[in-house]
């Protein structure tokens, strides 16, 4: 009896010995191919986390750009306001400037007008003067005789 107790022994430790051997068998393709899925997760994992750094450090340089950016638009917003004050100011010089202007050609006209008038006056007294040179002229050779 001793004997068929070690017998059913071996056979129980073989038997479980084959079974794991086909079981490990059957699972070792599992095995490898949960490995390989692993494996290429780690490696997604790893190009996705090298991405989102690299998203990271562009997100801040382009936030940091577009800060620059909108203090730009800021200071050309200063600038414009600026210049439509400059602009403002201009127009309103023009406007003076042709208002002297007009008030300078109206005093030109007047003065042209009273150029006019004096050179007839002058002509006249030209005119009257000769006349009295003559006369004169005359008296004198009346005086001379």
């Amino acid at each position: 009896m001793g004997n068929a107790l070690i017998e059913i022994i071996i056979m129980l430790v073989v038997s479980a010995g084959l079974g794991f051997a086909i079981a490990w068998f059957f699972q070792k393709n599992k095995i490898y191919k949960l490995q390989a899925l692993y494996d290429q997760k780690v490696s997604d994992y790893n190009h996705l986390d090298n991405q989102h750094n690299e998203l990271k450090k562009n997100n801040t340089s382009l936030k940091a750009e577009l800060s620059k950016c909108q203090s730009e638009v800021i200071d050309l917003k200063e600038k414009i306001k600026t210049l439509n004050s400059n602009l403002d100011n201009s127009k309103a010089e023009i406007t003076r400037l042709n208002a002297d202007l007009d008030i300078s050609n109206s005093g030109l006209t007047n003065a042209n007008q009273e150029n006019i008038k004096l050179s007839s006056q002058i002509s006249d007294l030209e005119s009257n003067l000769k006349d009295l040179n003559a006369e004169c002229d005359k008296l004198k050779s009346q005086l001379d005789k």
